[in-house]
């Protein structure tokens, strides 16, 4: 695949590309979805060229946005048949759709004028809103177009009807569903990497999008009112908030499949909470490196990633998001207070300090149960940082692509995984070198993988001195390596953005071992396998159809639903026997439906699962 980056399309004219193209064109799309990859891409200062053989594809560059193909006529072709010919169509749909994920947020912008009036009137805020009926038919829209998803199957889901899950996004988008919306966007990415044959397939997240989306069509297809938060917005909202105080816990790498990177900096402020401010942009995973060492624009102040996490910092004005991402306009006041050092069981600010005992020097048991019942909870408070943990332990060695670190809370040791495994960013080098010193004292803020008992993906890490106690009662004076990071990092390393260099260490393991291997992007986290025959046939149903799911009655329906029974999943049994009948019937029997009802069910078990796998491995 071409490595020159690539400018984005709406999704109302790809849709008109594969509306207005012959029957011919589309089949043979359908036929090669990825025909252009093989032909040459060539950028210049204000337009894209595709070298397809003897004809040549042209993207101009918008005026008002050079990154987004929008209008017709941008796209132009030498062929006589332009724009509806193959040429053309081919290109179109190897660009990414256009769209914010949710790692880019409004706080990038958030220095302007109108965030500082929101930030002023946060009374303005309301809770619910009616569902009116130009939404209700957009959401009605949408459920149309994904039960005909599923009756063909992602793996056969041709530019056809493609163009009218990218009509029913824009007209989503249109009448303010914006979460519904962002959802069929995901979906159909999935869809087209999957098609494609994308080494960044991730089947798991594609079922998981087909069912949150038709969840959010059928809630807003049939409620009067709804949360703010069920319909999204397109800009986040920020209030007031009440905390002043704030704690660098951490930096991170972001990089998106959809072509954005960038650094995110995650904070524990004097209310309890977990915040987070972020500088994302379109680009590569090189960015992240960039952004971490370049400036935040924080009100009238400007400071690095790499500063902000490792300094305290006082907030006059303070406004957040529903998800904990902190507003950054004029009306905000910013003082930032270098912290000399680092101790993960205490804050080394009275002002924090009941906030830190509260999230990190409690056992951590207690700290994965927070995590599985913070899940557990209603939606009200912020999703971020809610999965985070911090621990403290001494490396073992390795296993695989983890390191291995012992915790006096469990008698197995903690694997410390790679958050984030691409080559451009550093935790799999960082980890590599950590394997190599068995005996290092460490404390560790992670992220609990919760479908992978005893894994943590480490974010950060700070090296104990063996002699000094990180607790109370600690007393360890043996002969230990020891880590000496430089004196700039403040006694703690972010583990995806800085580097590790061998001679940090007093002592290694001389002998070579295998670089760590590459991880899977399709991770347990993102999937649902647990009721196994269940998962079977919704994954059956997501790729392949309602012809590809095993008739009711069938030896094969009958064996998996026996074996149900036998490990008392009685209500697995029974939503598997509904969907082979739906999956069969010749209405299509409210196919998505049950596919919603049969990803809610297994969600909610395997969360159960792995709570109680937690708490064993922890004994």
């Amino acid at each position: 695949m071409s490595g020159v980056p690539r400018p984005s399309i709406s999704a109302e004219l790809l849709a008109m590309l594969i509306d207005q193209a012959p029957s011919r064109v589309r089949r043979r799309i359908d036929k090669s979805p990825d025909a252009a990859e093989s032909w040459q891409w060539q950028a210049g200062d204000e337009k894209m060229m595709v070298l397809a053989g003897e004809e040549t594809v042209t993207f101009v560059a918008n005026e008002s946005d050079s990154n987004t193909i929008s209008d017709p006529q941008q796209v132009q072709c030498t062929c006589l048949l332009s724009p509806k010919c193959f040429h053309v169509l081919a290109c179109a749909t190897r660009l990414d759709v256009q769209a914010t994920p949710s790692d880019v947020s409004d706080d990038t912008q958030s220095n302007s004028t109108a965030d500082a009036v929101r930030d002023e009137h946060p009374s303005d805020e309301v809770d619910q809103t009616p569902v009116g009926v130009v939404m209700r038919d957009s959401a009605v829209r949408a459920r149309a177009a994904l039960e005909m998803l599923l009756q063909t199957g992602a793996r056969h889901c041709g530019v056809v009807l493609q163009s009218s899950l990218l009509r029913a996004a824009h007209q989503c988008r249109s009448t303010g569903l914006i979460n519904l919306s962002a959802r069929l966007l995901a979906l159909l990415e999935g869809i087209q990497r999957l098609r494609t044959g994308s080494e960044n397939t991730d089947t798991c997240q594609l079922q998981l999008d087909l069912a949150d989306a038709i969840k959010l069509a059928t809630e807003l297809e049939h409620e009067s009112i709804i949360p703010v938060r069920v319909l999204g917005q397109a800009r986040r909202s920020y209030q007031s908030n009440s905390a002043s105080r704030l704690r660098g816990l951490f930096a991170e790498p972001i990089v998106t499949l959809s072509g954005y990177a960038g650094t995110r900096v995650s904070f524990l402020a004097d209310d309890g909470q977990t915040y987070q401010v972020s500088e994302i942009r379109p680009g590569t995973a090189e960015l992240a490196q960039q952004v971490y060492r370049g400036g935040f624009d924080l009100g009238s102040t400007t400071a690095s990633a790499f500063d902000l996490c490792r300094s305290s910092v006082d907030v006059q004005n303070m406004t957040s998001s529903f998800d904990g991402r902190l507003g950054r306009g004029k009306s905000t006041r910013w003082a930032i207070r270098n912290s000399d050092s680092f101790n993960l069981f205490s804050a080394s600010d009275a002002a924090l300090q009941p906030s830190w005992t509260q999230r990190y020097s409690m056992p951590l048991a207690e700290q994965v149960d927070r995590v599985f019942e913070s899940f557990d909870a209603a939606d009200g408070e912020s999703s971020h940082g809610r999965d985070l943990i911090g621990c403290h332990g001494t490396v073992v060695g390795r296993t695989g692509a983890s390191v291995l670190m012992q915790v006096s809370e469990s008698g197995r040791p903690l694997r410390l995984t790679i958050a984030l495994d691409t080559d451009e960013v550093r935790y799999r080098e960082n980890l590599e070198l950590l394997a190599r010193c068995p005996g290092l004292k460490l404390s560790v803020v992670g992220r609990l993988r919760r479908f992978d008992a005893g894994s943590v993906d480490a974010l950060m890490i700070c090296p104990v001195r063996p002699g000094k106690p990180v607790r109370p009662g600690d007393d360890d004076g043996e002969d230990l390596p020891v880590l000496e990071l430089p004196e700039s990092w403040r006694g703690r390393c972010q583990l995806g953005l800085d580097r590790l260099e061998r001679h940090y260490f007093s002592m290694t393991d001389h002998v070579e071992q295998t670089p760590f291997a590459g991880t899977n992007f399709s991770r347990p986290s993102s999937g649902i396998f647990f009721v196994r025959g269940l998962t079977e046939q919704h994954t059956a149903l997501a790729l392949g159809g309602r012809g590809s799911v095993p008739a009711p009655g069938s030896s094969q329906g009958r064996r998996v639903e026996r074996e149900l029974l036998q490990r008392n999943q009685t209500t697995a049994a029974q939503i598997h026997q509904v969907v082979s009948q739906a999956a069969h019937a010749r209405d299509g029997g409210q196919l998505s439906d049950w596919f919603a009802a049969s990803i809610t069910y297994q969600t909610a078990a395997k969360n159960q699962y792995q709570r109680s796998a937690w708490q064993a491995w922890l004994g």
